[in-house]
C-alpha cells in the first residue's frame, strides 16, 4: 500500500444510483440487432450493479465480481460475433 502523497480535487463523483444498461439506448439496441434478446435481464442487472455505489466501495470481493462481469462480456461478445436464429 502507497503513502498518500497529495490531494486529488479534479475528479466527478461516483456514478452511485446510475444504470448503465438503461441509461445506454445505442448498447440495447445493438444487442437486440445482434440477436442477444435473452440477455437483457443479467445485462440489466449488471448495469444497476456497475452504476451502484456498492460497486464504487473498496469491496475485497471486488475480483471476484470482476471476473463473473468478464464471463459475462465473453459470451455477450460470443453471441454478438455468432449470432444464431432463435
Amino acid at each position: 500500500m502507497s503513502e498518500r502523497t497529495h490531494e486529488v480535487a479534479n475528479q466527478p463523483p461516483p456514478l452511485a444510483g446510475y444504470d448503465a444498461w438503461s441509461s445506454d439506448s445505442w448498447l440495447r439496441e445493438a444487442a437486440t440487432r445482434a440477436g442477444a434478446h435473452d440477455i437483457s435481464p443479467a445485462a440489466a442487472a449488471l448495469g444497476r450493479y456497475v452504476g451502484s455505489a456498492e460497486a464504487q466501495d473498496d469491496d475485497p470481493d471486488i475480483l471476484d465480481r470482476a471476473e463473473r462481469q468478464e464471463a459475462l462480456q465473453i459470451v455477450l461478445n460470443e453471441r454478438i460475433e455468432n449470432p444464431t436464429d432463435r
